[in-house]
Parts: structure tokens; sequence; C-alpha cells
């Protein structure tokens, strides 16, 4: 979605209380699921989280009218962890100091957020923010501030960075494409088994879901996904189990 440059691989848009949420998501994946989040990563401009880029992306989605009201939520959605000493049970994990070049000796806290999320808590993520206590994140990026304006086309303000760093989340350890097939598999098993009395193989229904989503995430239109497809779908997975089990 060009119009959420920067945080577009999953827009998603919904209704709760009467308020429009939009949530932008950034998806990193990676297939050996050793690399890890570091300083390096999130405070140079060639890092994968290079936080200068995501700020301007962040506030040209911001000002941008098509987002205009409502809640706007940003979140990396990543198999990577972070790269800290302190394990996922921490409710601070910092980062681990950088051995050397102009992020030497610097570490960086994230802070675990532990609200229920009904899209993210699959497996074993974590969710987080990062934690500026020391003003160190907001100094970089105003260090880069004549960059930022001529990108946005105004000056930012200090408010401007403490929401981008307090609306940035980062979700942790979800599972990769193997893991994320055996959660629903087991899932999927436990709903037919549950709605039909059906114990038989669903590997043939797991297959056709997830054919049907990875159609969808490339078809090049970029088009949503109503919920009244998403019921369709899962409808259509039903039929099979539906008629063995009446027989």
């Amino acid at each position: 979605m060009k119009s959420a440059a920067g945080f577009d691989d999953v827009v998603l848009q919904c209704k709760q209380n009467k308020t429009t949420i939009h949530r932008f998501v950034q998806v990193k994946h990676k297939q050996d699921g050793t690399e890890k989040i570091s300083v390096g990563s999130l405070l140079t401009k060639s890092g994968e989280f290079n936080l200068l880029k995501y700020f301007i992306a962040y506030l040209k989605i911001k000002n941008n009218a098509k987002f205009s009201g409502g809640t706007k939520h940003f979140l990396f959605a990543t198999n990577m962890d972070l790269d800290s000493p302190y394990s996922i049970q921490h409710e601070v994990r910092n980062l681990r100091a950088m051995l050397s070049g102009e992020n030497k000796g610097k570490e960086l806290p994230f802070v675990r957020i532990d609200t229920k999320d009904e899209f993210l808590d699959i497996g074993d993520s974590a969710k987080y923010r990062i934690s500026d206590s020391d003003g160190s994140i907001a100094q970089y990026l105003k260090q880069n501030m004549d960059f930022i304006k001529r990108e946005i086309g105004k000056e930012v303000s200090n408010k401007e960075i403490e929401d981008f760093l307090n609306e940035l989340v980062f979700v942790v350890n979800l599972p990769h494409e193997a893991q994320l097939r055996e959660l629903l598999l087991g899932k999927l098993s436990s709903r037919l088994n549950k709605k039909f009395g059906y114990i038989g193989d669903n590997q043939i229904f797991c297959n056709n879901l997830l054919k049907k989503i990875s159609d969808w995430v490339k078809d090049i239109k970029a088009r949503p996904l109503s919920y009244k497809e998403g019921e369709e779908l899962f409808r259509e997975i039903e039929q099979f189990p539906k008629s063995m089990s009446s027989n």
C-alpha cells in the first residue's frame, strides 16, 4: 500500500467502540532465525530497523489525509529476537552494547508490553517498546533533523519524536513459516473436532488455508481482504470435514 510506505506489509483497519483503528505492520522474516535486533540495526542508516528511515515513514503516514482520525499503531513483526543477554521473561531487556564504531558502548533498553493482542499473541512472541530514558535516540534523530525536514517538508517537534517512540512496537519471536504451519494445524484440528467431531487428517485443510492466504498476499493489486471474504474462506475449508462427519 503505497500511501503507507515503510509500514506497508500489512495495513489493518477496524472499528472498535465506534473508533477507527489503523495498524501499520512492517514484517521482517528470517529463514534461519539466528539474526537478532541490535543497536547497530537501529542506529545506523544502513540498519534493517533504521529508526531514522522509519521515523520519516511514520511522519508521512501521520500527515496523510487518507489515514486521518482514529488511532494509529505502528509495528515491526518479526521472528527475530532482541540481541540481549536477558531472557524474554525479563520486563526490561537491554540490547548488548556495541564493541566498536560510533555506537560503541551504547545500550538500548526495551520494555515488555503485556497487554493482550488477538492478532500478534502467537506462539512465544513478545511485544516491546524502546525506552529512551537517557534521550540518546531522540538525540540521534535530532542530529539528522535537516534530512528529516527535507523529506517531510516541515519542522519536526520533540513531541513528534516522543510519540514515535511511544507508538512503535516491536513484536519479536513470532514463529517462522514451519512453526506457524504447525500452530495453525493444531488450532484448525481442535476447531474442526469440536464443531464436527472430525478427527481425520487435517493437512489438506491447513494447506488450503495457507494457499488462499498466500495467493491474497501475492496479489499485486494489494486489495483488502473483507470480512465477508474471510467468512467464505473458512466456510469452504469446513465443507469437507462437515460432509465426512455426517457420513
